[in-house]
């Protein structure tokens, strides 16, 4: 498999679409709009796959992709198409364009990492025990998660943390952490 690689060179000449080969380890891996590591030049740069494509005849003479840089893919279909139409509208390079539109952090730049925070989330497990017995702390939790099936860490307030401990050992609760969004509205949790 040959991915057309788009490096984070930000110059005319370099506004173009270079073909590397995909080795079998890397091949599960790649996508389309995903942050690759690839060897240009003297450099080893990071750019984003915007191709994919077969040819057996010249995957011998291309270079091969060394490393995927993230698993999800970063530049879904449409700021795909939006960065090419702002490419076509302005004077800029199309790597200009994607990188104006991502977040710092994934942006194509050689060690960058991308931090991400996460919310906890509690709910009742398909173990918890009714029979069990329990305090009035541990009572409250449980009944709030029955009233509400999931709720975030921060809005369990007033109860103590040892009375949660023993919940999530017992196996009676159950943990989830998921990526916060900053402008997540409380219908869409």
């Amino acid at each position: 498999m040959i991915a057309g690689v788009l490096v984070e060179i930000s110059h005319k000449s370099v506004d173009k679409i270079f073909d590397y080969f995909v080795p079998q380890e890397l091949s599960a891996s790649i996508q389309i709009g995903v942050r690759v590591l690839v060897p240009f030049g003297r450099m080893t740069l990071e750019g984003f796959v915007l191709e994919l494509k077969t040819s057996k005849d010249t995957e011998k003479e291309l270079k091969s992709i060394l490393e995927v840089v993230d698993q999800d893919i970063i530049l879904n279909e449409e700021l795909l198409s939006l960065g090419k139409e702002i490419q076509e509208k302005t004077l800029s390079t199309l790597i200009s364009c994607y990188q104006v539109m991502l977040p710092k952090g994934y942006k194509a730049k050689k060690g960058s990492a991308v931090s991400t925070r996460y919310d906890t989330f509690y709910c009742l497990s398909e173990d918890y025990d009714e029979s069990y017995k329990v305090n009035s702390s541990q009572a409250r939790i449980i009944q709030l998660l029955k009233d509400k099936g999931l709720v975030l860490r921060k809005d369990i307030i007033d109860i103590s943390q040892s009375s949660l401990n023993t919940l999530l050992r017992k196996g009676f609760l159950k943990e989830e952490k998921r990526e916060h969004y900053r402008f997540l509205h409380e219908t869409d949790r």
